[in-house]
């Protein structure tokens, strides 16, 4: 077989690649034939339409239609009449597919006639395969009908209109309006004419079908048609308009009457895709008699604040908090936060600590004031923080990371994230009763001056003596919370305090809390098991605060390395992970923490400290990962394979794991040695791609292509070349058109290891 000799003779090796396609799609066997009809596709060489025209008469069906398929990437006009010849004569349907595919691309007009009579029939002319038809039971003119029908619309053949519409309303045959309304879509004023007239159909579905396709076109036929669409009596053949419209031009006019529908659900339809570019319709929407479009009108206005206007929509909103629908009030209160965080602050605390208060409103008005600043709000965040509810707990932890990351830092919103991932804000409910803590007996006042530079004083009639023991208490209630060192934070300048608040109950729990007194519960745990506050904020907020990436916060986090609970650990891992690949360096000491995280019992601790050290640039963990690459855990094995790549130290141990039973660590191995480089490396990964009945062929010609395609071109002519290595011939073939995709000519060759992906398998 004289392609097996072929040689590499140039840098620009796609016309060698080309002839040794072509002779293998001439000579070579079954598969062989297929796979350079494929080939020759990927590489789209002109050359090639000749072998690929004679390939049109292989034998082989399944080399006729990969041949023909190529040929439709090539889009040559010189094999359209051998194709057309296929089209009528070939019994095989997936040819005849291809055939129609090829000529259609090719803008080739004599086929247009054929197309015309496959639209209504199966054409006395075209050869079909009548015993697959009898033994399968599937008739091929129905793919060929539908192929034929897009075809047409993609030529815009506006003779073929007549055509299509009968086919639409041909008896006993398949549905094609979905496809021909498409198809006249593409046809002119015929086609619009024709989709026109289908708005009179009896059938909803043609009506709906024709009013979408109708609905993506940008001309005065179709506006006027549209004008008639939105009319229709059926609320299917309005919402496809809307659809349809909504995703081309949301401005359009047509669209507020569809606003106005008389069917509630075209209004909430309608108001979720373009409300927001109508804003004169949504006061009145906010006052709609159902309860979704009110719903969707306050979301519209949530998700575009710069639509709010106190003096528009102030009072409606208000009315809404104080009605009776738990989630309008809640979509009410965040709304009522963006528009006027100031005069939303009192009724928005008030409702976040309020338990009596309706879920949805609590949870709505702790967005509301994620808008505002002070210490009522974060106060009030924390006693989110408390709640029996997860998702008023969950909702705080995410206003506070949003909080926290557009404030300037340090700041105070930061601080109760990091407080919360250490449990000291929250209130630990241990199932036992017992005597009230002496704490809820105190009554505390605060005295204040009238000079503003004086501090608060907190006055405690029946422990001074204990107050004198422990120092004068903070300047504010969050500040005892917290914690907060007035030298990093000054909570009383950040967050003001009221001069004549009242310290309540609540403030005496955080601030028990805070001097590390367990609280006791005077209440039995619910036999609902319920997840407590305790027993998730400190994870949750540990995970929140990789989003996070600030100065301190990786110092927090490293701090619950050495915990006992694996959870715990694992989520502070990953956060360090997440605050790493953001960019924030890691003192020697939380990297130290890492590395002794490597050795805990939990896979997910482990993964994450690979991955946090590996985007720290860690090179103290190079020889903790070289050693990991023997772990029995397949998961670590790769996590460690990535992470030597980040760190560029690839060693040896890599390349040994090209022959690893998993094809995860394979892989992995064979992106960090391509990424590598050396001399060898195509070498390497061209016999990788064999390997393992060639699992990763693809693969491996990807990363090749990335390196060095020319040797890699070379590489597999000498596999073809060997006949000791038959097996092997359809994986290189099938390497040659990866190698020489011309789809994937314009992406950058690879030249470091940052280049190849680096995620975990």
């Amino acid at each position: 077989m004289t392609h097996m000799n072929a040689q590499l003779k140039s840098d620009s090796a796609s016309g060698d690649v080309g002839q040794v396609l072509a002779e293998i799609l001439q000579d070579g066997i079954d598969i062989h034939r297929c796979a350079a009809a494929r080939g020759l596709k990927q590489i789209a060489d002109k050359n090639a339409v000749g072998p690929l025209t004679k390939a049109l008469l292989d034998e082989d069906e399944d080399v006729r239609t990969d041949a023909a398929s190529a040929l439709d990437g090539i889009a040559d006009s010189a094999a359209c009449a051998r194709l057309l010849a296929n089209l009528v004569g070939d019994p095989n349907g997936e040819v005849k597919l291809a055939a129609i595919d090829a000529l259609v691309s090719a803008n080739y007009s004599d086929v247009v006639p054929l197309l015309r009579r496959l639209v209504v029939g199966r054409d006395e002319e075209v050869i079909w395969d009548e015993d697959d038809i009898i033994a399968g039971g599937w008739d091929d003119w129905a793919d060929v009908q539908m192929r034929a029908i897009a075809g047409l619309g993609t030529l815009g053949i506006a003779d073929a209109v007549g055509d299509i519409v009968d086919a639409i309303h041909a008896k006993d045959q398949q549905d094609v309006s979905e496809a021909a309304c498409k198809a006249l879509a593409n046809m002119g004023s015929d086609g619009t004419a024709a989709l026109f007239a289908l708005l009179d159909d009896k059938d909803e579905r043609f009506r709906r079908r024709a009013a979408a396709r109708l609905a993506t076109l940008d001309t005065d036929d179709a506006a006027a048609a549209l004008a008639k669409a939105i009319e229709d009596p059926a609320a299917s053949v309005r919402l496809a308009v809307a659809n349809h419209l909504a995703a081309r031009n949301p401005a359009n006019p047509h669209l507020q009457l569809l606003l106005l529908d008389g069917d509630p659900t075209v209004r909430e339809v309608t108001l979720r895709l373009c409300g927001a570019h109508h804003p004169e319709r949504l006061e009145l929407l906010l006052a709609d008699n159902n309860i979704k479009v009110r719903r969707a009108a306050l979301d519209v206005l949530v998700s575009n604040p710069h639509l709010l206007d106190a003096g528009v929509h102030g009072n409606t909103i208000e009315e809404i908090i104080e009605g009776q629908d738990g989630v309008m009030a809640g979509f009410a209160a965040q709304a009522y936060g963006l528009m006027d965080p100031k005069k939303a602050e009192d009724r928005l605390v008030a409702a976040v600590t309020d338990t009596e208060t309706p879920l949805e409103l609590r949870i709505g008005a702790v967005k509301g004031l994620s808008h505002g600043e002070g210490e009522a709000v974060s106060e009030a965040m924390v006693t989110a923080l408390n709640s029996d509810e997860r998702q008023l707990r969950v909702a705080a932890l995410t206003q506070l990371l949003a909080m926290a990351s557009k404030a300037d830092w340090p700041n105070v919103y930061g601080a109760i994230l990091i407080a919360a991932s250490k449990g000291d804000l929250l209130v630990v409910d241990d199932g036992v009763s017992g005597e009230d803590d002496p704490a809820d007996q105190i009554e505390n006042t605060i005295d204040a001056t009238d000079d503003a530079g004086e501090k608060l004083e907190f006055v405690d009639h029946e422990r001074d003596d204990a107050a004198d023991d422990q120092g004068s208490y903070p300047v504010s209630t969050l500040g005892s919370m917290l914690g907060i060192d007035a030298e990093n934070v000054d909570v009383a300048e950040a967050v003001p305090v009221s001069r004549e608040s009242h310290i309540g109950p609540e403030d005496l729990e955080f601030l028990s809390i805070a001097q590390n007194r367990k609280k006791v519960s005077k209440k039995r745990l619910s036999p609902d098991a319920k997840i407590a506050a305790y027993e998730d904020v400190p994870i949750l907020a540990a995970r929140l605060l990789g989003d996070l990436p600030r100065d301190g916060v990786s110092a927090a986090l490293a701090e619950y390395l050495g915990s006992k609970d694996a959870e715990v650990v694992r989520a502070a891992a990953e956060s360090l992970a997440s605050l790493a690949q953001a960019g924030i360096a890691f003192d020697v000491d939380i990297e130290r923490r890492l590395i002794a995280a490597l050795a805990h019992s939990d896979r997910g601790v482990r993964l994450a400290a690979i991955r946090a050290l590996a985007a720290a640039k860690c090179e103290m963990a190079v020889m903790q990962f070289i050693n990991m690459l023997t772990d029995t855990d397949s998961f670590i094995r790769a996590e460690c394979v990535h992470a030597l790549a980040r760190l560029d130290a690839v060693a040896h141990g890599v390349r040994e794991l090209l022959n690893d039973p998993e094809p995860p660590v394979r892989l992995a191995a064979a992106k960090a040695v391509a990424g590598s480089g050396g001399a060898d490396v195509v070498n390497l990964l061209g016999e990788f791609a064999m390997a393992f009945e060639a699992y990763h062929g693809r693969e491996a010609a990807e990363l090749i292509r990335k390196i060095n395609p020319t040797e890699g071109n070379a590489f597999f002519f000498n596999v073809l070349a060997d006949e000791q290595r038959k097996r092997f011939w359809q994986v290189a073939i099938e390497a040659l058109g990866e190698l020489n995709d011309a789809s994937r000519a314009d992406e950058p060759a690879l030249v470091s290891a940052g280049h190849l992906p680096t995620t975990s398998s």
